[in-house]
């Protein structure tokens, strides 16, 4: 995942509309895990 796409992808609305159904967790362990990559966005 690029390391931008959250910042592009995950708006505030976005943000609330996962907490709502539960998935903020997981998405926030993916853009985590983009932000601690080494490598270059592709």
């Amino acid at each position: 995942m690029s390391k931008h796409y959250a910042a592009i992808a995950f708006t505030d609305d976005v943000r609330a509309v996962q907490a709502d159904h539960g998935s903020q967790e997981f998405y926030g362990r993916k853009v985590a895990a983009a932000k601690s990559s080494a490598d270059p966005d592709p």
